[in-house]
C-alpha cells in the first residue's frame, strides 16, 4: 500500500482522471522497471485496476514500479503505476493512477488511435491461423490499432480465433486474424459485443488503420459529429 501511495496510486481512480485513461482495446507503451519497454494492449479497466495483455517476452515481477505512455482522443499522457500481479489467464493487473501527466497533443492530433463509430464488415471462423468457412456480416465499432468491437446476434467463445474483414475507406478491406478477448451482452438489442484483439499486424497494416481512423475522425469533426 505504501508503494502505491508513493507512486500517486490508489485503490480507485478519481473521476477527473478517468477520461484521461487509455481506451480499452488500444496499445500502450509499458515502461517496466529501470529500462525495459513493452507494447501491451489495455483489455479491461476496472474500479481498482487496469488489465493488459502480457508481453510476448520478458519476465515480470509483482511490485515492480512501471509507467504507461499512450495516446487517446484528449492527447498524449503518462502515469506511474505498479504491477499488482497476474490474472489466472496470464494477463497483467496494474494499479490505477491518482495522477496523470499530459505530454501534449489533443483531439485533432495526427496520431489519434481510436474511432468510436460503426462500420459494416465481415467475419468468419479461423483455425490454425487461417480463416475457414463462409463470411457473415457484422457491425464493427471502437476501431483501434489493437482491435475492434464486433457486434453479432450470437455469442462467440472467449479465446476463439476468428478472421475479420475491416473496410478501410476506398481501398480494399483489411483481412486480419483476431482473438476474442471479452464478451458483453447488449440488453437493448439482444446482441453481443465482442472485444477482439488483432494478431500479428504488420506495420503497414497498423499505419493503414491509423490513417483510416484519422480520416474518419476528421470527417466527423467537419460534420460536427465529433
Amino acid at each position: 500500500m505504501k508503494l502505491l501511495q508513493a507512486l500517486g496510486l490508489k485503490r480507485k481512480a478519481e473521476s477527473n482522471v478517468k477520461p484521461l485513461l487509455p481506451a480499452r482495446n488500444t496499445w500502450v507503451d509499458l515502461h517496466y522497471g529501470a529500462s525495459a519497454v513493452f507494447h501491451v494492449i489495455v483489455e479491461e479497466i476496472e474500479e481498482d485496476a487496469i488489465i493488459t495483455s502480457r508481453p510476448e517476452s520478458g519476465r515480470l515481477r509483482s511490485g515492480t514500479a512501471s509507467s504507461f505512455v499512450y495516446t487517446n482522443a484528449q492527447g498524449k499522457f503518462r502515469f506511474g503505476t505498479v504491477l499488482v500481479g497476474e490474472e489466472p489467464d496470464g494477463r497483467l493487473r496494474f494499479a490505477l493512477p491518482q495522477r496523470i501527466t499530459s505530454l501534449g497533443g489533443g483531439a485533432n492530433q495526427r496520431s489519434a488511435v481510436r474511432l468510436d463509430a460503426t462500420v459494416q464488415g465481415l467475419w468468419r471462423m479461423a483455425a490454425g491461423g487461417k480463416g475457414v468457412g463462409q463470411y457473415g456480416k457484422a457491425a464493427i465499432r471502437d476501431i483501434s490499432r489493437g482491435g475492434v468491437a464486433l457486434i453479432l446476434p450470437s455469442q462467440l467463445r472467449k479465446g476463439q480465433e476468428i478472421e475479420v474483414q475491416l473496410p478501410l475507406g476506398d481501398g480494399p478491406p483489411l483481412r486480419v486474424l483476431c482473438e476474442v478477448r471479452r464478451i458483453e451482452p447488449i440488453e437493448r438489442s439482444g446482441k453481443f459485443s465482442h472485444g477482439v484483439r488483432f494478431r500479428a499486424l504488420r506495420s503497414t497494416e497498423e499505419r493503414a488503420i491509423a490513417d483510416f481512423i484519422n480520416k474518419r475522425q476528421a470527417d466527423l469533426r467537419a460534420r460536427g459529429l465529433a
